[in-house]
């Protein structure tokens, strides 16, 4: 009977594990091993993923969705073979602990398709994060705050979400895991914040010429706000060919409300009336080099500046036409008048130009150069040192490249027809009697006009 009793036991222990006997603290006596197995594997049924979103949204993923399971490694039947059959019985009297690392194993392409269908990571509810930027608006530049968005990268999220499965973790925190796309740009970032102030001082500058005809010409926010170029990304900045290119079009503007260099001018002459005279050098030219280089900077700065502009020529007068004091001189009449505030001072018949060898005087409106006393005008230079010819005058009043009006004392008589074959080398000669008047009421930079 007794021998029966062991050789049962003995045999039994073979299969089931004896009494008092734990695996990972839990009671396995008289079961199988693979009872034990099915026991232990069903703690992987409630496993559970939680995914956690920024705005305090979460979402689970369970362990039957991915094929979460324990993995039998073998190590329960091993357990279950160490036991002393043929000390069966003492297991009535001590205990016996084993312990089993539940390996797991889940599928990862139906975690990743979990992943991929989580309603946050559709790109319909994903929202992408928008920069801040400058606006221009009612002729103010506006920062317009950046859109934060919830787009995530997904891939960061799968991945994240692997390596919690594989470590049976319970928790993926998307917000940690640097997946959200953020804005690169910031309404509170110094560099747009100083842009903006930037472009609102340039508007707010402003340069008004004053005309020499008594009006003005302005340029300020109004132009200079379409002058900053946007680039594919809807940012302002300036195109420096582009600014170049506006700066040059505004003195060019101002070139042509002002140069009077050139024109066709309407003139009053003596005993004939009302004329046109077109060429010479006479008149107002705008400095655009000079003018342009410091409107740049006067706009770009931001300044305000009421200003003349800058000049390589003026006027002897302000205003557009010549004005009331100049000198005429009628080459077909061959007379010269001097007009000082519209009253004639002086008038005299001259000598021009020999017509007949080419050397007419030059026609148009000109000015006084500069005035010079006792002194000799030479012509062309000659190989041998000398010149063409040597006349000493005493005065002297050039107008243009070489002419100018000075006394004649080798001439006997004025006026008439001389000038077509016994007239000068192009200057205006003058009667000695009546020289040294004249030079007495020319100014430097008093408007000639020379017409036939």
């Amino acid at each position: 009977m007794i021998g029966g009793s062991y050789y049962y036991g003995m045999t039994y222990s073979q299969t089931h594990f004896l009494e008092n006997t734990f695996i990972n603290d839990m009671d396995v006596s008289n079961m199988t091993a693979p009872e034990v197995e099915k026991i232990l594997s069903q703690k992987a049924d409630g496993y559970e993923l939680k995914i956690k979103f920024r705005d305090g949204e979460e979402e689970i993923i369970s362990g039957t969705a991915i094929g979460f399971k324990v993995k039998p490694d073998g190590s329960v039947a091993r357990i279950l073979s160490s036991q002393d059959h043929k000390k069966w019985f003492m297991c009535f009297f001590r205990r016996t602990d084993g312990y089993v690392e539940q390996k797991t194993t889940y599928d990862p392409d139906r975690l990743d398709q979990a992943v991929n269908d989580l309603p946050e990571l559709s790109k319909e509810s994903m929202v992408k994060p928008v920069d801040a930027y400058i606006e221009l608006q009612d002729k103010t530049f506006t920062i317009i705050p950046e859109v934060e968005g919830n787009w995530i990268a997904i891939g960061k999220v799968r991945a994240a979400a692997h390596e919690a499965v594989k470590s049976e973790g319970g928790e993926v925190d998307v917000a940690s895991l640097d997946a959200y796309k953020e804005p690169k740009v910031r309404a509170k970032d110094d560099d747009i914040v100083e842009k903006c102030a930037k472009y609102n001082k340039m508007l707010a500058g402003s340069i008004t010429w004053e005309l020499p005809n008594g009006e003005t010409l302005t340029v300020d926010g109004d132009t200079t706000k379409d002058w900053l170029s946007v680039d594919e990304n809807g940012n302002y900045y300036r195109d420096e060919d582009l600014w170049e290119d506006k700066i040059e079009f505004w003195v060019d503007e101002l070139a042509r409300n002002v140069n009077t260099v050139g024109s066709d001018w309407r003139f009053h002459a003596t005993n004939v009336g009302d004329i046109n005279v077109s060429g010479g050098d006479y008149g107002y030219s705008v400095d655009k080099v000079t003018e342009r280089e410091e409107v740049w900077d006067l706009l770009w700065n931001g300044e305000t500046d009421e200003r003349e502009p800058y000049f390589y020529q003026t006027q002897y007068t302000s205003g557009s036409g010549i004005g009331g004091t100049y000198i005429e001189a009628n080459l077909s009449q061959q007379h010269v008048y001097i007009y000082i505030d519209g009253v004639m001072v002086c008038d005299t018949p001259c000598v021009s130009g020999n017509v007949n060898l080419g050397r007419g005087t030059p026609t148009g409106v000109f000015q006084i150069l500069y005035k010079d006393t006792d002194t000799d005008l030479k012509g062309i230079p000659l190989g041998n040192g000398q010149y063409s010819y040597v006349s000493h005058v005493n005065y002297w009043m050039p107008f243009y490249s070489g002419c100018g009006f000075h006394d004649a004392s080798w001439r006997s008589s004025f006026g008439g027809t001389i000038y077509r074959t016994d007239g000068s080398h192009g200057c205006i000669n003058l009667p000695p009697s009546i020289a040294g008047t004249f030079y007495s009421y020319v100014r430097t930079g008093m408007p000639v006009v020379v017409f036939y």
